[in-house]
């Protein structure tokens, strides 16, 4: 069915919706985008809700309006502040290294170690480590976990 053969809405003269019905009827709106609705399909369910709710009494130009409000709201949810990411991602990294070094747990440490390395794009730098160098990187991890749980040991 075409846009042009559904029927008009029914207009409402001199009657206004307050910005809570228009923030509802947006948020249904947005929903219905969301699980694939179209233009068409949602002047449709306006028509029918229009009989019993005065919030869907409007023209066809406000649930356009509706469904660009709702469209630029999808697209503000597609954008990434990649800062805050990095910084939430680097934090996570810090606390489970933390964490693994705390429970001695060596794997775990090393594996957060690479993934930090590959986050910050250190594999250049890290590239020339050689065997020696990654035996005295988990010798360093292991005295640095021990020295962890003395000080665990002692505070308790």
């Amino acid at each position: 069915m075409s846009d042009d053969k559904i029927p008009k809405l029914p207009r409402r003269k001199g009657v206004k919706n307050n910005s809570i019905l228009v923030a509802e009827r947006r948020r249904i709106v947005f929903h219905m985008l969301l699980d694939g609705f179209q233009r068409r399909d949602i002047l449709q369910y306006a028509i029918k809700q229009a009989k019993d709710k005065r919030h869907w009494r409007v023209s066809d130009k406000a649930i356009d309006l509706d469904i660009q409000v709702a469209r630029k709201e999808m697209a503000a949810f597609c954008e990434i502040d990649k800062r805050e990411e990095f910084g939430k991602a680097r934090h996570r990294l810090e606390n489970l290294y933390s964490k693994s070094i705390r429970d001695n747990d060596l794997k775990t440490a090393l594996n957060v170690e690479k993934t930090r390395i590959d986050l910050l794009k250190l594999s250049d730098v890290v590239s020339d480590i050689t065997e020696d160098k990654l035996d005295k990187f988990i010798e360093l991890l292991m005295q640095k976990s021990k020295k962890y749980k003395s000080d665990e040991t002692v505070s308790e």
